[in-house]
């Protein structure tokens, strides 16, 4: 059988709440609360002699120009801008990382409103992203605390608005490896590991953090401000040791103030919020489909020649590239192969979630499986554009009609099935490019017909039979008929899909 379920409903909510307006509270909230924002100290010499690690305190400039606006999985709103402040703090193995180029230029500094769940407040969070190598330079509206791009490799690690380590996220690829935590290391005193998580190892490094101060026609002037010896708690594996992570450092809680406390605009809680791991785009577990997701992304998703109404541009790209626009996550589960749109009443955005399925994956090629993601992927960057664009979704609702306005509840899917005509050779390119680089190209083995990609993209033009309960055979769609008049050929080109699909008399290769 041929998983072919890919858009369930409900349909995507067209309302869209005013971001502008909501970072203008964000704005005036922080400037009349900013300078209660740093936590209390014990005593007069408690920042130098705490065993926290402190960065010297330096005045925070949003920039309220980029943003991005999200929620954490528990509901939480988060307004995430760039911080325009000439200062820069970096671990300084970074400059030996990027010899010969300014680290602060490469680094990306912000700052996260996490509004608070019952008081007119928020609890802020200062991120530092700091890329490990020449790939994972990249600018702010590629990166965001809940979407890690692909391929980004390289630490985040939050602080408190006045500089308190709180805690750091090790990616390679993408892929969260460790989470660790820092106190100064004070005199002979070692940590008991006895009882602690086995995925936890203990370090005593040294650590050093390099301030760079920016000023416009001049070189930026960078001095060693931290020059300490740290234990470092690493927690190893896909959630870091934990899913959430709450600040446990020195400090008292702040004093109850009965003229803010009351719910007024001037509401202010110092102490950072609890933080779930960082969100990433590629979730998924199955190795091979991991693989060929991240060989696809290198080689894109583009056509030599577009064609047609709806032809594919570059602005496909931006499924991988520019994600943090909106949400789009890839993962497996027992699910069916399938796109679905999560819309967020509260932003008025919709997230992208694409599943494959483990039984599919288990028994498809390599080349079936790549096909899918494209076809996937496709979905997600049709759903966004009617979402986001008035006129695609214009001539989209005019040409598909007929489909739109059936009672079935497929409605949407079947619509988007028959759009996908406008998309075959774009998948068949795309097929054939990403089997040159990493299929039977890299094998050394020859390349397949132009007739065979062009096949397994047709792949996106099969529907299930709406009169069938349950669905059984997926039928192929009016636009699949068009394209290919004569049954013959149809089934031809169903057999084709369906052997690849299943691994039994396929040209393409098995991932086990």
């Amino acid at each position: 059988m041929i998983l072919s379920a890919c858009i369930p409903e409900p349909e995507n909510p067209t309302i869209q709440l005013s971001e502008t307006s909501q970072l203008a509270q964000v704005r005036d909230w922080f400037e009349a609360n900013k300078t209660k924002l740093r936590l209390p100290e014990r005593g007069t010499n408690y920042r130098t002699e705490s065993q926290e690690l402190i960065l010297p305190f330096f005045e925070k400039k949003p920039d309220w120009e980029q943003f991005h606006h999200y929620y954490f999985p528990d509901g939480r709103e988060v307004f995430e801008t760039s911080l325009e402040n000439a200062n820069n703090y970096f671990p300084s193995e970074m400059a030996e990382a990027f010899s010969g180029q300014n680290p602060s230029e490469i680094m990306i500094q912000n700052i996260l409103f996490v509004r608070h769940t019952t008081r007119n407040q928020f609890n802020v969070v200062i991120a530092r992203y700091y890329p490990g190598n020449e790939e994972s330079k990249i600018n702010f509206n590629e990166i965001s605390y809940n979407q890690i791009p692909v391929f980004w490799t390289g630490k985040l690690e939050l602080f408190t608005y006045d500089e308190r380590f709180f805690v750091g996220f090790e990616f390679e690829e993408g892929e969260m490896i460790s989470s660790y935590t820092r106190q100064l290391q004070i005199g002979d005193r070692r940590k008991n590991e006895a009882g602690m998580d086995v995925r936890c190892t203990t370090r005593y490094i040294p650590v050093y953090y390099t301030l760079c101060v920016s000023q416009e026609g001049f070189p930026p002037n960078c001095t060693k401000e931290i020059d300490y010896f740290v234990e470092q708690i690493s927690c190893y594996g896909a959630d870091g040791g934990r899913p959430s992570y709450s600040y446990m450092g020195g400090g008292n809680p702040r004093e109850s103030d009965p003229a803010t406390d009351g719910g007024g605009k001037n509401n202010t809680d110092p102490t950072p919020p609890e933080m779930p791991k960082p969100g990433i785009i590629n979730n998924l577990t199955n190795k091979c489909a991991d693989g060929i997701f991240k060989e696809i992304k290198k080689t894109g998703i583009k056509s030599n020649e577009p064609k047609g109404t709806f032809a594919v541009d570059q602005e496909i790209l931006k499924l991988f590239d520019e994600s943090t626009k909106y949400d789009y996550v890839i993962q497996n589960s027992d699910k069916p192969n399938q796109t679905t749109p999560v819309p967020d009443i509260r932003s008025g955005k919709s997230a992208f979630l694409v599943n494959l399925n483990n039984d599919y994956l288990s028994k498809a090629t390599q080349l079936s499986i790549a096909r899918t993601i494209i076809h996937e992927s496709i979905h997600a960057f049709i759903e966004y554009k009617l979402v986001n664009d008035g006129v695609y979704y214009s001539e989209f609702t005019d040409k598909y009609s007929d489909y739109l306005r059936r009672k079935s509840s497929d409605r949407m899917n079947r619509a988007q099935h028959e759009l996908m005509a406008e998309y075959i050779e774009v998948m068949a390119y795309s097929l054939k490019q990403w089997d040159r680089e990493y299929g039977n190209g890299k094998m050394g083995k020859p390349l397949l017909d132009d007739d065979y990609y062009r096949a397994m993209a047709f792949g996106g033009l099969l529907a299930n039979d709406p009169r069938q309960q349950p669905p059984s055979f997926p039928i192929p769609t009016d636009s699949f008929k068009a394209l290919v008049p004569k049954a013959s050929d149809r089934m031809k080109i169903i057999k084709i899909i369906q052997n690849e699909q299943e691994g039994n008399q396929s040209k393409g290769t098995k991932c086990n």
